[in-house]
């Protein structure tokens, strides 16, 4: 009962998980299939492995396990996003760019993208089973999870955007020395961002759009100083960048919640001594 139950998790906890994951590949095809479709996925040198695999796998497979505890359906959160970016572009990509072949294009590539995706299954057991023993889910609503307590959520968006305006300044400001897009080194930039908003607000969904609104407001720096609404519009560029900012945006949960729990065992170990 107890390796079933750590393979398959509680009976009440199964529907809501297969239903997010059936969520996910659904959003994410579609994100995927607008990103193929755009010949600048191509120009930037984006691939399927980088932008599905090592970017967004993981935060969703760790975020499965973290609230599931359900090993199979860990595995089966970290194939979503290969699986469904890799459909995607043989589905709906140009010709050109699977060679004109789309059954050899998935046959060949499909066993390498799953055997990544379990990779980082076993690696998001790993860490989602390490968060659960050092601060176990709480039982809040779904809502509270990822957007916080409804009191503070208009903080919290206030934050969000300041975030976004200071990190449009701070690209207008630097373009002469950095004449280049960067959303990625921006999405580093979110991750204080990201880490600030969980830690005070705790939801997930609000850490994804500190870090995000980092990049969008760089993004739309360097649309305004090009003259280029592509910056903010094509898929081509966007979606590598957000898909970015949200897996840092993950991470930056992740160590606000261990940041909490350290906060709050020194200060229970400060007044104990005082």
């Amino acid at each position: 009962m107890d390796v079933r139950r750590a393979f398959f998790g509680t009976p009440g906890a199964r529907r809501g998980l297969a239903s997010t994951i059936a969520v996910a590949f659904a959003l994410l095809f579609l994100i995927y299939a607008a990103y193929w479709r755009s010949p600048a996925a191509y120009m930037v040198g984006a691939n399927t492995t980088s932008g599905a695999v090592l970017v967004v796998a993981p935060a969703l497979a760790v975020v499965v396990h973290y609230y599931g505890d359900a090993v199979l359906y860990t595995f089966a959160a970290a194939l979503v996003p290969p699986v469904a970016s890799l459909l995607a572009r043989a589905a709906l990509g140009p010709w050109s760019a699977v060679k004109g072949d789309r059954i050899g294009f998935l046959r060949d590539a499909l066993l390498a993208f799953v055997g990544l995706g379990l990779a980082v299954g076993v690696l998001a057991v790993a860490v989602g089973s390490a968060l659960r023993r050092w601060t176990p889910p709480s039982e809040r609503p779904l809502s509270e999870r990822f957007f916080g307590p409804p009191e503070g959520r208009r903080l919290a968006y206030a934050v969000i955007v300041v975030a976004a305006v200071l990190a449009a300044g701070l690209s207008l400001w630097l373009y002469a020395t950095y004449p280049t897009y960067q959303p990625f080194a921006y999405a580093v930039f979110g991750v204080p961002v990201a880490a600030l908003v969980y830690f005070h607000w705790r939801g997930v969904a609000l850490a994804w759009l500190g870090d995000a609104a980092v990049v969008l407001g760089h993004s739309a720096a360097i649309a305004v100083i090009r003259a280029d609404l592509d910056y903010v519009a094509d898929p081509g560029l966007l979606v590598p960048a957000l898909t970015t900012a949200i897996s840092l945006g993950s991470l930056a949960a992740g160590a606000a919640v261990v940041l909490r729990e350290l906060y709050a065992v020194v200060s229970h170990r400060l007044n104990t001594a005082s």
